[in-house]
């Protein structure tokens, strides 16, 4: 699967699958764009449920697509990254799960590869470069939205 990040922004993560799927696919692997509602559609969980939807869903309908429901992996850059840690790691966390889409199947996934992601909110601004840039800790920043 393969999320591409929007500063939480966009509901168009699976924009550049068709780049992933062009190397992957050669290799022997499946590759699935997934989007996500936006922080402006929906808040915080709601982008882990969709998607731990997606990923039941493809779960689910394996056989259709040829798909081994045993070796599901996720990939994303940036706040798709963040998603992808989130999905990758939250595994049995039912809080997590949500009820949207597809239940009743596991979202775990095998493996996840973040690229670049945000993982610590609180420590953004002290890594921004000399001069500044985004103010991470701004009430309307992407993060607090």
């Amino acid at each position: 699967m393969w999320h591409r990040g929007s500063a939480w922004s966009s509901d168009d993560g699976k924009s550049r699958a068709d780049e992933i799927a062009a190397v992957f696919n050669a290799k022997g692997f499946a590759v699935a764009g997934v989007s996500v509602r936006s922080s402006t559609q929906a808040v915080f969980p709601a982008q882990v449920h969709d998607v731990k939807a997606a990923i039941r869903w493809l779960r689910a309908n394996a056989a259709t697509y040829q798909l081994d429901p045993n070796r599901f992996a996720m990939m994303g850059d940036s706040s798709g990254g963040w998603l992808t840690e989130m999905a990758t790691l939250t595994g049995g966390v039912a809080a997590l799960e949500g009820t949207v889409g597809t239940t009743g199947v596991s979202s775990a996934l095998q493996t996840g590869l973040a690229f670049y992601s945000p993982t610590d909110f609180l420590q953004m601004n002290a890594q921004n470069l000399p001069g500044g840039g985004l103010d991470h800790d701004s009430p309307v920043s992407p993060e607090s939205s």
